[in-house]
């Protein structure tokens, strides 16, 4: 793991040496629509990907996973150790703002309107602070206060960056080799495996197993990825992994929808993380910079974190204006909502998000994203 190669990605950052991909940013954004469109009305030709719109937040699991593993392997390549407190500041400067002062308003809207009674939504925000709302949600359901059913992935995203720095930084400080993380990955997504086929047998319902670690696959996928690709310079016919991950997602048309128990849910999983990590890969190559990673595309992942916390409240929103307007149907909720989720984001972005993006910025070894 000393080498100094190179991946995709690498370049100077702000002047330093740092990873950055436009494309990569450009599938946060398609991760996010993908997520919209699931959740939004159904339209004639979407039918398909509204019912299976879902696969985003495993591609968008797979993207960060993939993403924080390479930064880490820069970072000790450079130093030596992985400077743990700083990791947790720049994930919390980065995550807690925008979800804290959204899930803080959802819960006080819904107290003052009624959507849900004033001793349950107290509950519920205490497990947006402790960051165990999908533990809270695989116990009760999704939660009655409007606009948070979506928030567990959150939560769900900062338990793992809890554990996945001190995993990594044993692994990397041991020198064990690409193959034994190969070894211990596939272990670990076995045990998920057996988990889920316990839990399959005895029909425990929907949604335990969809927002809890149970479904960790992208998170490990996501790592090995980045750590069995850390010396390499290029991917050989990134346009055939792309198309060959591309159909890979594709196959989760033959499962049955999300909120179905059965035996799918074993591998399916598992199915999607490899679908997405192929993507995540063959994405960094220029031949999809222009397709995935440039300038409208960049900035739309940029401000897809925003996209996804606010879409379920600006289909909400659309839906009722439409409603008080005489103007109904879904594709006028669609792309109203769309657009609504889109200006909200950015909005949130310049405001909310920048000044921590900036104080960020202080505790970064490795450059990533530009502000």
């Amino acid at each position: 793991m000393t080498s100094s190669a190179n991946t995709p990605g690498d370049r100077d950052i702000a002047g330093k040496r740092g990873f950055y991909s436009p494309q990569i940013d450009g599938l946060r954004f398609v991760a996010a629509l993908l997520v919209f469109v699931h959740h939004a009305p159904t339209l004639p030709w979407l039918g398909t990907i509204k019912t299976y719109g879902w696969v985003g937040v495993d591609l968008f699991l797979a993207i960060s996973a993939y993403l924080i593993t390479h930064l880490i392997i820069l970072e000790f390549r450079r130093t030596d150790t992985i400077a743990l407190r700083s990791f947790f500041i720049r994930r919390a400067l980065r995550i807690w703002p925008l979800y804290l002062v959204f899930a803080t308003f959802a819960c006080a809207l819904s107290v003052v309107t009624g959507a849900s009674a004033p001793t349950e939504t107290l509950g519920w925000w205490l497990s947006h602070l402790s960051f165990t709302n999908n533990v809270m949600t695989a116990i009760k359901g999704y939660s009655p206060v409007l606009f948070s059913q979506h928030l567990w992935t959150i939560t769900l995203e900062e338990q793992a960056y809890l554990v996945m720095p001190l995993v990594l930084f044993a692994f990397l400080r041991s020198g064990a080799s690409r193959t034994a993380a190969l070894w211990a990955g596939a272990a670990f997504i076995l045990v998920l495996m057996v988990a889920r086929l316990g839990l399959a047998i005895v029909g425990v319902e929907h949604p335990f197993i969809w927002v809890l670690p149970l479904r960790a696959d992208p998170f490990i996928v996501g790592a090995l990825a980045a750590i069995l690709l850390a010396n390499r310079d290029a991917i050989a016919r990134p346009i055939l992994l792309m198309a060959g991950g591309a159909a890979l997602l594709c196959s989760v048309a033959l499962f049955p929808s999300v909120e179905t128990v059965g035996y799918y849910q074993v591998f399916g999983y598992t199915i999607v993380a490899l679908a997405c990590i192929a993507i995540v890969i063959a994405a960094q190559s220029d031949r999809f910079l222009a397709i995935l990673g440039n300038r409208p595309m960049a900035y739309l992942g940029k401000i897809s974190y925003g996209i996804y916390v606010y879409h379920l409240a600006a289909l909400f929103a659309a839906t009722r204006v439409l409603e008080r307007v005489g103007i109904g149907g879904p594709f006028a909720i669609f792309l109203l909502a769309l657009l609504l989720t889109i200006v909200t984001a950015a909005i949130s972005y310049r405001v909310l998000e920048k000044p921590f993006l900036r104080l960020k910025e202080r505790f970064a070894v490795v450059q990533s994203r530009p502000i």
